[in-house]
């Protein structure tokens, strides 16, 4: 599932929310229903921050460049964006959500998918 070495990160900031990243992988319409909950800075120094989805409560981790972690026992670990993406919606539809807010996690998703595609299939640096 996750690509690249597994790495430990330190919180940083859990006052001032930085929402580009997620408003870029997600869209504006699908934004309102997270919370940021933190930003932590990787042993490389990348910045993630999670995002927590309302409804799901899964989170959604991402740097500033839209790659995609998974946490695990305290390693983020990379992986492809439109993998986290489909995984913090997983039960959406399960939860409620309509029609058109699942059309657009598809969308979402696709993108997602194009994006890395375009980079070749790689989500590593």
């Amino acid at each position: 599932m996750a690509r690249g070495r597994a790495q430990r990160g330190e919180l940083t900031n859990y006052e001032a929310p930085n929402w580009e990243p997620l408003e870029a992988a997600v869209g504006p319409e699908l934004l309102v229903w997270f919370m940021w909950m933190e930003e932590v800075r990787l042993r490389d120094g990348t910045a993630v921050h999670g995002y927590k989805h309302r409804a799901t409560r899964r989170y959604l981790q991402l740097d500033e460049v839209l790659r995609a972690y998974w946490y695990d026992d305290g390693l983020y670990r990379r992986l492809p964006l439109w993998r986290a993406i489909d995984g913090v919606f997983a039960s959406w539809r399960t939860l409620g959500a309509s029609p058109g807010q699942l059309l657009l996690v598809d969308e979402a998703s696709e993108r997602a998918a194009a994006r890395d595609e375009e980079a070749g299939g790689r989500t590593a640096a």
